[in-house]
């Protein structure tokens, strides 16, 4: 089995930036969809006398 080294040993640097990026975006979108998830869960299970009034 290849080591680490001889397995990127032929990424350039852009390809290597392009792979930092697009695993940035995909764990923003997860960590979006996972907050807004446990958000919706959390205001959901909220008893109505201590929601947040629209007006206030």
């Amino acid at each position: 089995m290849p080591s680490r080294t001889e397995h990127d040993a032929g990424v350039t640097p852009a390809q290597a930036a392009d792979r930092r990026w697009l695993k940035l975006g995909i764990a923003t979108l997860l960590g979006m969809a996972a907050g807004t998830m446990l958000l919706a869960t959390e205001a959901q299970g909220r008893p109505a006398a201590r929601r947040p009034r629209a007006g206030s």
